[in-house]
């Protein structure tokens, strides 16, 4: 009986710390808007040359800087051209205005990309920051070329600010031939990469987000093909310079995995793209730095801050040395060089430190990022 009672009790308790959690998010979420500006759609499959995206707009976006989540709920209130698909009975969000795709040779054949209901997400689009701090973005998106036999709907179609690898078609994959294994000019194997921060230093979250899903082997049109989408994006969600530059690292340091697989494949061409990718995001961080120290969070820890900017001058110099060493000489062995692995190794090692520092510092200000292993083991 006493046992049962405390289990009462804290159950109790836990739904009342609940209650009060809830509450306090709640009162962090503030409503958004998010402005999708160029990029390209690559494929289904074969079909080039790539597709430029239009500009788009996604209002009533409900986010929690604090806890870097959010969503944009699904609403559908108007009965226009833009309010359902061709098949006269899916719904779009009309929160979400993603524009037309013009596809193939000259862009004869325009294509309606929307989010849309019936899938896992119920027609809204799902924010949040991944373990390794990559901002993914989660919906059901289809495309309609204005006739129903030629809708293709990818449920639960996942953008990250992250790095993804274009897929091998369905096909391919299960070992069947026939399959188209490229992305309008990219092939099967390379990389999107990208990013968030704030890369323009206007205080407030931008980024490109991309996605390398595949057709669903039950289309229509170019089943099991893979498809490509790299986009850019500016929102108006304040981002101190001290948590920008945080992100940026953190950005940064998810490239390693890929630039270990490229090593080992001595694949050059696709190495300095990623070297060239750190390279950038290593720049914009230390103007984030700088801003921090200047004018930001960071102001009355200046002493720790300049030794924060001495190590990133040395991350930025040892991805040069690799850099120069790619671009500088010829590489008749078509093997990397063994001062190459070196420098992107301990460049690696010396940002991993960099971001324990950076991270440590952050949390004696009032305004940090989420602690996104806490936030994964509540899940």
């Amino acid at each position: 009986m006493k046992k049962s009672l405390h289990v009462i009790v804290l159950l109790s308790l836990l739904s009342s710390l609940g209650c009060v959690f809830n509450k306090e998010t709640a009162k962090d979420t503030k409503k958004y808007s998010i402005l999708l500006q160029g990029g390209h759609f690559l494929g289904p499959g074969p079909i080039e040359p790539d597709s430029p995206l239009p500009e788009g707009r996604i209002v009533n976006v409900e986010f929690n800087r604090k806890i870097f989540k959010g969503r944009t709920s699904f609403y559908n209130g108007s009965s226009n051209k833009k309010s359902m698909l061709s098949d006269g009975k899916t719904k779009i969000n009309q929160n979400i205005d993603v524009g037309s795709i013009k596809i193939g040779e000259e862009g004869k054949h325009a294509f309606l990309l929307a989010a849309v209901y019936g899938g896992p997400n119920e027609g809204s689009e799902i924010y949040y920051l991944d373990r390794a701090y990559n901002f993914i973005w989660r919906v059901d998106l289809a495309l309609d070329p204005g006739f129903k036999e030629g809708i293709i709907r990818v449920d639960d179609f996942i953008l990250t600010t992250g790095v993804v690898k274009l897929p091998f078609s369905l096909q391919t994959q299960r070992g069947i031939p026939g399959g188209y294994d490229q992305a309008g000019s990219h092939k099967s194997g390379q990389y999107l990469v990208g990013r968030v921060g704030d890369f323009d230093q206007d205080d407030f979250m931008d980024g490109v987000l991309v996605a390398a899903p595949n057709v669903p082997i039950e289309s229509s049109m170019l089943p099991g093909a893979p498809v490509g989408n790299k986009r850019g994006f500016k929102t108006d969600v304040s981002l101190a310079p001290h948590l920008s530059c945080e992100l940026t690292l953190h950005g940064a340091m998810n490239l390693k995995e890929v630039v270990a697989e490229t090593l080992s494949k001595n694949n050059v061409p696709e190495l300095i793209k990623l070297i060239e990718e750190i390279k950038e995001r290593l720049s914009v961080a230390r103007t984030n730095l700088e801003r921090a120290l200047l004018v930001g969070a960071w102001k009355e820890f200046k002493e720790e801050g300049f030794v924060l900017t001495w190590r990133l001058d040395t991350i930025q110099t040892l991805n040069f040395m690799s850099w120069a060493f790619l671009t500088g000489y010829e590489h008749p062995t078509g093997k990397i060089p063994a001062s190459v692995i070196d420098s992107t190794r301990r460049m690696f090692g010396e940002l991993e430190t960099l971001i324990i520092k950076t991270t440590t510092l952050n949390r004696r200000t009032a305004d940090t990022l989420p602690d996104t292993k806490i936030g994964e083991k509540v899940k």
